[in-house]
């Protein structure tokens, strides 16, 4: 009569011990670093990661836990030991064409995606050469693989975009310029701007436009405007245009310019450009953002930095009102971000703020950029050199 019970027993033994073991090794997995890494739990997911290393042989496992472990370490800022796990990375012999899960299917990229992010930390160690080398060693030597050409041409424009960036704080200008030229990057206008040379740049690029026109007119029987719209340069006029208009004063057009831009998916450094433009003339600008907040037909992020860039007490005074009376996350953020490109005037506008009763999503955006997790940019760029008066190369 007792042997089922000693069975039962043995048998509730061994399922709890497996079940125990089969946790342990489920609290042991990829998946569950990863998810601490999301968490951004770095240490804990730095030990599962170590551990995962020592017990696999498969080299697309141990290359992706590698990597892995050397991204936590580069959240962490400990940039000496992420360089490390990424050099692991290029050393372990595996196919850069393993797939990725995802909905276009692309591929891990190992040794590319390593070897970018050793030139980023190189270039954020001021190692500039070292950086520019390890640049070009992730276009060319680890060139990105896809099957989606789309993936690839944004890829090939980051790397020439960091590239530049690089020769820019070598002071190699010729040529940093002329990698900004190629993937047609604002940076130009930046730097032309800054050294009030905007006109110089224009007739530079109607140089370079010309005999690309002309043969669009003679191949394909094109008029001049039909032409144009086919140049690698279009974008480039879209900023002239909004140069010229500032310049001549023009801001309802500006200002119907933004109209068009709030509603586009053109870059942000356009939509900034623009802003700029009209906040050029801050008293106008004001009143035309303030009468088009109170008729709003879209989404008011250009207008609200187009008040930023102004920084007068008056459109400090329309921002803080907003923000009082904001309640979405995006709303909130925008108008924060917008302080933050005002300098001082938005520091002092924050400050005020503060000792009102705000919403729950405005508090957290002031929280966010006072810990450094707001920045005044709506677009993802790196840290270019800082912009300076300079000689510009004749030709690049």
């Amino acid at each position: 009569m007792r042997r089922p019970f000693f069975l039962i027993f043995i048998f509730s033994v061994f399922y709890l011990s497996a079940t125990s073991l089969l946790l342990a090794q489920n609290e042991n997995s990829l998946e569950e670093a990863n998810r601490f890494f999301a968490e951004k739990r770095y240490m804990v997911a730095i030990e599962i990661y170590r551990k995962l290393i020592g017990e696999t042989s498969d080299a697309d496992e141990k290359a992706k836990i590698t990597y892995n472990l050397g991204m936590s370490y580069r959240l962490m800022n400990e940039s000496g030991a992420a360089k490390e796990e990424f050099q692991k990375v290029l050393a372990i012999n595996v196919s850069n064409r393993a797939i990725k899960q995802g909905i276009l299917n692309t591929y891990e990229n190992y040794h590319h995606n390593a070897q970018f992010e050793i030139a980023k930390i190189q270039l954020e160690n001021k190692n500039y050469e070292a950086a520019l080398k390890s640049f070009e060693d992730a276009g060319k030597k680890y060139p990105f693989k896809s099957e989606c050409g789309n993936c690839i041409r944004d890829e090939n424009y980051k790397i020439t975009l960091y590239q530049a960036a690089t020769l820019e704080y070598l002071n190699r200008n010729k040529e940093a310029f002329s990698a900004y030229f190629k993937i047609v990057h604002p940076r130009l206008i930046e730097i032309y701007a800054t050294n009030d040379q905007i006109e110089k740049f224009i007739a530079f690029v109607e140089k370079k436009d010309e005999p690309v026109i002309s043969e669009y007119m003679k191949k394909y029987s094109h008029t001049r405007e039909q032409a144009k719209s086919f140049l690698p340069t279009k974008n480039y006029w879209e900023f002239f245009k909004a140069y010229e208009l500032g310049k001549a004063g023009n801001y309802d057009a500006l200002m119907t310019e933004l109209r068009k831009l709030a509603t586009s998916p053109q870059d942000s450094y356009l939509k900034d450009w623009t802003a700029k433009m009209l906040a050029s003339n801050p008293e106008t600008a004001v009143s035309l953002v303030s009468a088009e907040l109170k008729n709003l037909k879209t989404y008011p992020y250009v207008f609200y930095r187009t008040l930023g860039f102004a920084a007068t007490p008056e459109a400090m005074a329309v921002l803080k009102a907003r923000a009082e009376n904001s309640n979405g996350w995006f709303e909130a953020e925008s108008i924060v971000a917008s302080f933050i490109l005002a300098g001082e005037a938005g520091k002092a506008a924050i400050k005020e703020l503060e000792g009102k009763p705000l919403s729950e999503n405005t508090k957290l955006a002031i929280e966010k950029y006072k810990n450094g997790e707001l920045a005044a940019k709506n677009y993802l760029e790196m840290d270019f050199a800082p912009l300076q008066k300079s000689e510009f190369p004749a030709e690049f």
